[in-house]
């Protein structure tokens, strides 16, 4: 259940779903790019964010 609920607050912050779990946005401007990864087995859930300016 608290899966679901991180995956819609990720949703609802305007970042999009791809087929193997990860989350990512694209700036509207030039600055830098989102991209969030859940994983979760059993009790334990991982979320990792990784932030970086697209090479031009």
């Amino acid at each position: 259940m608290a899966i679901r609920g991180l995956r819609q607050t990720l949703r609802d912050c305007g970042l999009r779903e791809h087929k193997d779990g990860s989350y990512s946005a694209m700036p509207k401007s030039n600055g830098p790019r989102l991209e969030v990864s859940v994983r979760h087995w059993g009790n334990w859930v991982g979320v990792v964010e990784a932030q970086y300016s697209p090479i031009p």
